[in-house]
C-alpha cells in the first residue's frame, strides 16, 4: 500500500512501494467531467456552460488553453474524474515523440483538443506549457511528462 496525505481536495501519493517512504510522487484532485475524457488527456476548467466541470484543453484561445492538469483515468460526461496536477505522469500526444526529444518542453496542442505537443503554438493561439518530456521512446502515444503547467504567451 502506498502512503497518502489528503486535505482540501488534493491528495499527495507515493509510488505505492510500501517501504514507509512518504515522498510524494504526484498530486491529484477530483472533479466532474464536462465531456467524455480519456486517460492522459490535457484538461481545463469549463468557465462558460458548466463552470467548474473538466474539459479538454486546446491552445486556440486563452479560455480553452488554460490547462489545469492531466486525467489519471477516463470518464464519461458528468462522471467523477481524478486529475494529476503535479508529478511525472502519462500524457497523450497525437504523434509518438522520439526518445531524442526527452527533456523537451511540452505544450497544449493547438490542433487537437486534449493532447500535448512538442510544437509551439502560433498566432492566433496560446503558448501553454504542460511540462518536460521524460518518457518518450518513439512508440508510445502516452509518454511520461514532468508536469510544470504555466501560461507562457497569448499570441494575437
Amino acid at each position: 500500500m502506498g502512503n497518502s496525505i489528503v486535505g482540501t481536495g488534493y491528495s499527495f501519493s507515493d509510488s505505492g512501494g510500501g517501504s514507509g517512504s512518504t515522498e510524494a510522487k504526484y498530486l491529484v484532485f477530483d472533479g466532474i467531467a464536462g465531456q467524455d475524457l480519456a486517460l492522459g488527456a490535457v484538461v481545463r476548467f469549463d468557465r462558460a456552460v458548466n463552470p467548474g466541470r473538466i474539459l479538454k484543453a486546446q491552445a486556440t484561445d486563452f479560455d480553452s488553453s488554460d490547462a489545469i492538469g492531466v486525467t489519471k483515468s477516463g470518464a464519461t460526461a458528468a462522471g467523477s474524474i481524478t486529475i494529476y496536477v503535479g508529478g511525472e505522469v502519462p500524457v497523450n500526444f497525437d504523434v509518438a515523440p522520439p526518445a531524442s526529444a526527452n527533456g523537451s518542453r511540452v505544450y497544449v496542442s493547438q490542433g487537437t483538443t486534449g493532447v500535448a505537443s512538442l510544437v509551439i503554438p502560433t498566432a492566433p493561439g496560446v503558448v501553454y506549457l504542460v511540462g518536460r518530456l521524460t518518457g518518450a521512446n518513439g512508440a508510445s502515444l502516452s509518454p511520461s511528462v514532468l508536469l510544470d503547467l504555466q501560461l507562457i504567451s497569448v499570441l494575437r
